[in-house]
């Protein structure tokens, strides 16, 4: 008599009413996009915030000790970078300015806040072929190198660069010219990056003194522990400056716009809601279907199977659903990714990882929402039903 297998009944059922199958497929495909995207979104935010980390030709980082995130950063005093150099192991060290100033367009004549880098041209601190290999330029007194990743708002640079002609611009009210481009990832905190020298950029800034730096780049003789080294730094520097390895840098800057910035709040509790929807939808269709067949489910206690089984029925069709609702929310996540990737520059792409966490959050929201379900199965009772 006991034949039926629970995986076998809980398709059964789930397509014994087409309309209200497809509806719930639906329903957990927006949950999951929702999630995906939101999730998405955030990471290629977090991970543009990170951009000139990534770059960095250094092992360990120094920046002020009251640093959260790149563009807030306090300056601090160059000795400190310079006293690195009597440690066993460091190689040598590089200053970093940054700074935002102000672009005057020359075709419009309108203003915009650009971002302005500031490095040593003699001891590159940047990995960026299009910074490498035009370090010379960078030598010339008021010349900056534009950044394809800005926005059209700055003019046709790009075009005038690549026809041979150089752009003379207002920046922060100095005279300037563009004579060559780089490309970095997207940022989503400013619109357009320039890089010049560290004379040129104190020119822009005459506010800032050379002795004022934004990051200390230190790098290590090869052989040389970072580990070791930062510890080292860490205990001469308690207090003043806060010392990390480049991949600590990358993640605290990730961190700061994920977990404590606004940005991160709205994607994350976006993805929360994402999850609360599907939560909500599947309950409701696996609470229908249960009660559309209550009398079956009575029935089939009475000839003696077991609340496991069907417990183990419904649990199953949470995870049909599960697993067909993400498929659809999956493709149209890609979908929105490669447009968003394509409109804004962005660094968005789905990654396994996240496709393969997203799909196991789907099946533990539908497997509650089943497990919220299985009470009306437990309260079917023979005797009251027939």
């Amino acid at each position: 008599m006991k034949t039926l297998a629970p995986a076998f009944l809980a398709w059964r059922q789930l397509v014994y009413s087409k309309v209200r199958f497809f509806v719930a497929l639906a329903g957990i495909a927006f949950a999951v996009t929702l999630m995906l995207v939101q999730v998405g979104f955030l990471d290629a935010l977090v991970t543009s915030a990170a951009t000139f980390h990534l770059v960095f030709d250094a092992d360990i980082v120094l920046v002020d000790a009251s640093y959260n995130h790149l563009k807030s950063t306090r300056h601090f005093s160059r000795r400190y970078l310079l006293q690195t150099l009597g440690h066993e192991g460091v190689e040598s060290v590089k200053p970093f300015y940054i700074g935002e100033a102000r672009w005057r367009n020359p075709w419009n004549h309108g203003t915009e806040g650009i971002l302005v880098v500031g490095i040593d041209p003699d001891k590159v601190t940047l990995n960026v072929p299009g910074i490498v290999n035009q370090s010379d330029l960078l030598k010339k007194t008021n010349v900056v190198l534009f950044d394809l990743a800005s926005q059209a708002k700055y003019g046709p640079i790009p075009a005038e660069i690549k026809d041979g002609r150089t752009v003379a611009v207002e920046v922060n009210g100095q005279k300037v010219s563009v004579e060559g481009l780089f490309k970095t990832q997207k940022t989503f905190y400013n619109d357009g990056n320039l890089v010049t020298s560290d004379a040129n950029f104190l020119r822009l800034f005459p506010g800032r003194t050379p002795g004022a730096i934004d990051v200390g780049l230190v790098k290590l003789k090869p052989g040389a522990d970072p580990a070791r080294v930062k510890a080292l730094l860490s205990r001469e520097f308690e207090g003043v400056l806060k010392v990390m390895t480049k991949a600590e840098a990358v993640n605290g800057e990730k961190g700061y716009w994920k977990t404590k910035s606004v940005i991160g709040f709205i994607f994350n509790l976006g993805a929360v809601m994402g999850f609360i929807v599907g939560l909500i939808i599947v309950y409701q269709i696996l609470f229908s279907d249960v009660q559309d067949h209550l009398a079956e489910y009575a029935t089939l206690k009475a000839i003696g199977y077991s609340d496991i089984f069907l417990f183990l029925v419904v649990l199953y069709e949470s995870a049909i659903l599960a697993v067909l609702g993400f498929v659809p929310g999956w493709i149209v996540s890609v979908l929105m990714y490669d447009h968003t990737a394509r409109s804004t520059s962005l660094p968005i792409g789905m990654t396994l990882e996240r496709g393969l966490q997203t799909l196991l959050v789907t099946v533990v929201m539908c497997a509650i929402s089943g497990c919220i379900a299985l009470r009306e199965i437990k309260n079917a009772d023979p005797a009251d039903i027939f």
